[in-house]
């Protein structure tokens, strides 16, 4: 059974909008990109990653496909590589993690959902500034009932 995660691709950071700008121009000539695995490692092939994109208050999710892992020895030069992008995003050095392979090839009905909608289904807390968007990478555990896509996983 497929894991789905959610990414929060922050416009007001310049490391993490250079390497999305590196991973949507490899997605449009390529049909797939890679990108970090999460910080605790268990993203997995078969698995789902929605990127959460844009500025608050109208924020889109772009939803992507594990196709590949690969080791932390293929991460791309450009990437950071001493500490986690955003804080709380892990202990270790971003450096020791693996790599996964995603594509926009995969069999879910949509490529992209409104923030407001997975976030309402997921039930996240809306409080707060971050309007229940997670700081880093975020694997989601819920009642499949609660977003169309989940039947697919």
């Amino acid at each position: 059974m497929a894991d789905y995660f959610h990414s929060r691709v922050n416009p007001k950071k310049t490391q993490p909008n250079s390497d999305y700008a590196f991973f949507m121009a490899d997605m449009v000539t390529k049909r797939e990109a890679i990108w970090d695995k999460d910080h605790y490692g268990k993203m997995k092939k078969g698995d789902y990653i929605g990127f959460i994109t844009g500025p608050t208050g109208s924020e889109v999710v772009y939803i992507y496909k594990v196709k590949e892992e690969l080791p932390a020895s293929e991460r791309p030069a450009h990437w950071k590589s001493s500490e986690p992008h955003t804080e709380g995003n892990g202990k270790t050095s971003v450096g020791e993690r693996g790599v996964v392979v995603l594509t926009n090839v995969h069999v879910l009905p949509r490529k992209q959902y409104e923030w407001s909608e997975i976030r309402d289904a997921t039930r996240r807390s809306t409080n707060g500034s971050t309007n229940g968007i997670p700081r880093g990478t975020e694997r989601v555990v819920t009642n499949k009932e609660l977003l169309p896509f989940f039947d697919y996983l």
